[in-house]
């Protein structure tokens, strides 16, 4: 199975705002309409995932004013030059909140099958590179974007309970702060900011760790990393068929 992030430049994939609104009322007025259309859709995906699995999966909404200063964010900009309001895969997003690592291989495994069925959400992004290097900040996700009907780019994160908790409660604060900042801060800034990340990062690696070996299913796997990148491989575009011991499950993306 393969993803838009597959198929598309990256500039291609956007939303699908309806064009007589964009011309009457702008791209952020589309947006809002189009999230009302995919909202109650979230929420029964989310509702049958939680009844599947018995993961906690939670809903937010970007406001638009974080909207719009995401779609001029300059540090994002310099990196992407096109994107835009109609880019945004965050406008409404969810979260599943993982106990083991096995766990993730359950949702992806509810999300294959709504993949496949397609009448509700097809992929548009499977990643699972964060979970295994980290950001600079030391968060770990696994990230699984998705397109609703009709037609809303949403994005889609999983990863351990403690480092979702970690994150609401002081870190993600962190990353609000020094997101917007480049070339323009002063040598006290750049400073402040080295402390700041460096401060994530051995936070975020210290409940990482120690939730990991806690985690019955996670020694199970020698290579998890080595197993998860084979089944990246996979996602990116090889027709492979992999077996992971990790969950017993047979993954197929042709």
């Amino acid at each position: 199975m393969r993803t838009e992030d597959d198929e598309r430049p990256l500039a291609d994939i956007v939303n699908d705002l309806d064009p007589e609104i964009v011309r009457q009322r702008g791209a952020l007025a589309a947006m809002l309409a189009l999230r009302e259309q995919a909202h109650p859709l979230l929420e029964d995906l989310c509702a049958r995932l939680r009844a599947q699995t018995g993961l906690a999966c939670e809903i937010s909404l970007k406001s638009p004013e974080s909207a719009k200063q995401k779609a001029s964010r300059p540090t994002l900009l310099r990196e992407r030059p096109w994107f835009a309001l109609a880019h945004l895969r965050d406008f409404v997003r969810f979260r599943t909140r993982l106990r083991s690592v096995e766990d993730a291989f359950r949702v992806l495994d509810f999300f294959r099958d709504e993949f496949e069925r397609g009448d509700v959400a097809t992929p548009v992004k499977i990643d699972f590179g964060k979970f295994i290097a980290g950001t600079r900040y030391g968060w770990r996700v696994i990230a699984c974007d998705m397109r609703i009907a009709p037609g809303m780019l949403v994005e889609h994160y999983m990863t351990y309970e403690d480092q979702i908790r970690l994150s609401d409660i002081a870190l993600h604060g962190v990353y609000r702060r020094w997101r917007n900042a480049g070339a323009e801060l002063t040598l006290a800034q750049t400073r402040a900011r080295a402390r700041d990340l460096d401060l994530c990062l051995a936070s975020n690696d210290a409940v990482f760790r120690k939730t990991a070996a806690a985690d019955p299913a996670f020694p199970e796997s020698e290579a998890l990393g080595a197993r998860m990148m084979e089944l990246q491989d996979s996602v990116d575009g090889s027709s492979v068929l992999l077996g992971t011991s990790l969950s017993g499950h047979i993954w197929s993306w042709a």
